[in-house]
């Protein structure tokens, strides 16, 4: 049975409900944290969503954006950690699919499916006022993804996962979290990068051709022997 199916069944039952327990069910549904009360009714409401979240990878798959998909659920994942209850959703802004955890922010003009959606209640930041392009900017040259992301599993390998793995620029140039870095490449592919010239905490902008943009925060780098990033 494919998850669709299983998911029309599930659907069919919770109309059975009465409507404050269907009601309930879909609190759960479409909430982004996990319930752990043991009731029934909650149980429906997180199968519903792990469906929901299945058909999302089957169709990801199906359009080769598994990566973009795992890639933004990493920033939602991070955006439980603030204190922004409206940062743990993914929302439409001008038209184009916004995210944003507190350190980096993307607007995709092709939005990925399968990721929850603001509630009504809940007011998103306007990601105009900081995702822009720098000052004085210059472009900067960004690693390989492919040599970026055998870096970052090599270096987890052999150091403490609680440590953060850090890709430097080089001198004069911003230092930040390698897998925040291939998070928003992976998000905006074929994106160029700017900074702000000869500045070492510059947030780092991210464009395509295409129409998609974002940034990334620069890692404090206060106390760090900076030396360029050789993959």
């Amino acid at each position: 049975m494919t998850n669709e199916k299983m998911l029309e069944k599930v659907s069919s039952l919770v109309n059975y409900l009465d409507e404050n327990e269907k009601k309930l069910v879909y609190t759960v549904a479409n909430d982004a944290k996990t319930w752990t009360v043991e009731s029934n009714i909650v149980t429906l409401g997180e199968l519903i969503k792990e469906l929901r979240s299945d058909i999302a990878k089957d169709e990801a798959k199906k359009s080769g954006r598994t990566k973009q998909l795992s890639a933004a659920k990493k920033i939602l994942k991070r955006a439980e950690k603030t204190s922004r209850e409206a940062l743990k959703y993914a929302v439409i802004q001008n038209e184009k699919q916004c995210l944003c955890d507190g350190y980096m922010a993307v607007r995709l003009k092709n939005p990925i499916i399968g990721l929850p959606t603001l509630p009504e209640k809940l007011e998103y930041i306007n990601l105009d006022s900081f995702v822009k392009m720098p000052d004085k900017a210059v472009e900067l040259e960004l690693p390989d993804m492919n040599k970026l992301s055998a870096y970052i599993k090599t270096w987890k390998a052999e150091h403490n996962k609680k440590e953060a793995c850090l890709f430097d620029f080089g001198e004069q140039k911003p230092l930040v979290q390698a897998e925040y870095l291939l998070n928003i490449m992976t998000l905006i592919p074929d994106a160029s990068a700017y900074v702000k010239d000869g500045s070492a905490i510059s947030i780092i902008y991210f464009e395509n051709v295409g129409g998609e943009d974002g940034v990334l925060m620069p890692y404090n780098p206060k106390g760090i022997e900076r030396k360029k990033t050789e993959l």
